[in-house]
């Protein structure tokens, strides 16, 4: 690695090696017996060439993992997904395409080539983000034009699909969300020739045996409210009847992505954080594609690196974010910061960012015309929400502005969140969170999970002790029964050591009611820290 000193980076900011053959783990405690199946996991894995190093923790060339359950014992394996950012690094030893904080490399024998603008197929493949399902086919996507159709046995990676092609779309949401009738929902954008948002629909029965292309239909489509720009289409909430898009302050600038090559940007410079025009809310009809007239918008603007769940309560809906106030974030997790930050606790009016917390808001479906009713009146009239005391949502002008419900101290870094799946766009009570790697050196949940109830705000937690360091959790649900209640199931996170001469890296099983370790399943081989990761049950 080029000038790193190995010994002083912790070990989740160091290089991973892929683990071809399958290592049998070795488990302390108990495997619950039900538990069969296997988590599948995007990580970035390569961080450092011989000849240079990415900028940012999500630049790292991006390994697969895969933990296979059969109730008795656990296997691993990963590999390096196979795109073509990663084989022109490895060619040039060390980093050549734009990636999200590293730019292009600027070779002097190509100086032609910096005058050609910067065009939708010049972006990175480099794919660090979810795996998902679409029939049988295991995918991987992120936050790029790109995604993957990945071997769900070897790890290989089959194909590497353009979502112009596929979808006619510049960008998709890298979470795909299915419904209760298995109806498949993504919302992308592309420039048309302005930038256009467009919500895409794979019905149930959508042959299999089609390619994508022919499988999903857009519902939707409707125009960003900037000119020469748009929100990256990141993820969305979907509820029993409508699909919720949230438009950030967060402008992809058209004009600086084609001057990629000329002022040498990586995608962060692309972004602009325009906290003025505030956060907007798209409320889309999943049976009709309309969209509803009414403007809402938040009353502070707002960066949400994920929605949590929606669902609706009557003539209301309730939807649940991540909130950042800023775009620290993307400063934080810059491989310098990270790995040149003081490993002591950091007091509050030093952190380096302001972190992640739990906004609740709720939405209410009008039956007339905002202008009816009357200005700074509450339309939350039938909240079941009763101890809540910020929530609110009032007419002002010709704009719904609403106010959320903070439901977990703010700047504490809950950053990586989980629910139930079986209750996604459903009434829930529980999510599971933990911090990024940006804030484990201030942050209360960066050591272990914590539970917190969204209606008492009460929370819970499984901690380990300091530098030990989990990834987002996964829930899997235990086997239904008549008693079975929300919280009835396990997490699973792989918790990385910050020294590699502490211990092993290993798998930990939390019970997700108790919030009690079950067991550890311990590895000699290296896991990468993921940051998304999905549980496929059989």
């Amino acid at each position: 690695m080029p000038g790193i000193d190995s010994k002083n980076v912790p070990r989740y900011l160091q290089n991973t090696e892929q683990v071809v053959d399958p290592e049998v783990a070795k488990f302390s405690g108990t495997i619950p017996h039900w538990l069969k199946g296997s988590l599948y996991a995007s990580s970035p894995g390569v961080f450092d060439l011989e000849n240079g190093s990415v900028n940012n923790w999500f630049d790292g060339y991006a390994i697969i993992s895969k933990f296979e359950f059969d109730g008795r014992k656990v296997s691993f394996k990963s590999k390096y997904l196979q795109s073509n950012a990663h084989a022109k690094a490895v060619e040039a030893k060390r980093p050549v395409m734009q990636e999200f904080g590293t730019p292009p490399w600027s070779n002097s024998r190509k100086l032609f080539a910096k005058l050609i603008p910067f065009g939708p197929y010049d972006c990175t493949d480099n794919v660090v983000g979810t795996i998902f399902k679409l029939g049988s086919n295991l995918y991987t996507a992120g936050d790029t034009c790109y995604y993957h159709e990945i071997d769900p046995t070897t790890l290989s990676t089959l194909r590497t699909h353009h979502t112009m092609k596929t979808f006619g779309m510049n960008s998709i949401s890298s979470q795909p969300l299915e419904d209760a009738a298995g109806n498949v929902y993504l919302v992308g954008g592309a420039i048309q020739p302005t930038f256009r948002y467009s919500v895409l629909k794979m019905p149930a029965s959508a042959g299999k045996d089609k390619p994508l292309e022919k499988r999903f239909s857009t519902i939707a489509s409707f125009p960003s409210r900037w000119m020469f720009g748009a929100c990256p289409c990141r993820n969305f909430g979907m509820t029993e009847n409508y699909i919720i898009m949230i438009e950030m302050p967060l402008v992809l600038n058209l004009m600086k992505l084609a001057a990629t090559y000329v002022k040498g940007y990586c995608s962060t410079d692309w972004l602009d954080w325009r906290p003025e025009d505030g956060v907007r809310f798209y409320l889309i009809h999943k049976g009709s594609g309309n969209v509803v007239k009414t403007e809402v918008f938040s009353k502070l603007p707002f960066f949400t690196p994920s929605v949590i769940n929606a669902f609706e309560e009557g003539n209301e809906i309730v939807l649940d974010v991540i909130s950042m106030p800023n775009l620290d974030c993307n400063n934080a997790t810059s491989l310098h910061n990270l790995r040149n930050r003081s490993d002591s606790q950091i007091p509050p009016e030093n952190r380096p960012l302001d972190a992640g917390s739990i906004h609740r808001y709720i939405i209410p479906l009008l039956t007339r015309p905002l202008t009816q009713y009357p200005e700074g009146e509450s339309l939350l009239k039938s909240s079941p929400f009763s101890s809540y005391k910020t929530v609110q949502a009032t007419r002002t002008g010709e704009r719904l502005i609403i106010t959320p419900e903070i439901l977990s101290d703010p700047g504490l870094g809950m950053d990586l969140q989980v629910i139930n799946p079986n209750y996604r766009g459903k009434r829930y009570t529980f999510v599971y969170t933990t911090a990024g790697y940006m804030s484990t050196t201030f942050s209360p949940f960066a050591n272990g999970i914590a539970k917190l109830n969204l209606e008492t705000k009460v929370v819970t937690q499984w901690k380990v002790r300091p530098g030990c360091v989990p990834s987002e959790p996964v829930f899997v649900p235990a086997p239904e029964t008549n008693e079975s209640t929300e919280d009835d199931g396990i997490l699973l996170t792989i918790v990385k050591m910050e020294r590699a001469y502490e211990e092993d890296d290993f798998l930990v099983v939390v019970d997700a009611k108790s919030m009690t370790e079950l067991g550890r399943a311990h590895l000699n081989s290296q896991v990468a820290g993921w940051y998304h990761a999905t549980f496929f049950q059989g």
